[in-house]
């Protein structure tokens, strides 16, 4: 696969990072660092076996279901 093709996976990552970022805006509670978020993303690549074409749409899933 090239490289090219995961910047879907980076581009969703980073959705997420900002989002769960802005959750403080609700409750000083949910203030997260990059560096928590980056080991649960690193925990849902390391995740995902497939070696397939169906492996950017899993990992895709996984980083959601890690994070979330």
């Amino acid at each position: 696969m090239e490289r090219e093709n995961y910047r879907v996976v980076a581009a969703e990552g980073a959705m997420l990072y900002f989002l769960v970022i802005s959750l403080s805006v609700v409750d000083h509670m949910y203030q997260y660092s990059l560096e928590s978020f980056i080991h649960f993303f690193f925990k849902a690549i390391n995740k995902t076996t497939i070696k397939d074409e169906t492996r950017i749409p899993t990992l895709i899933l996984n980083v959601r279901y890690t994070i979330y």
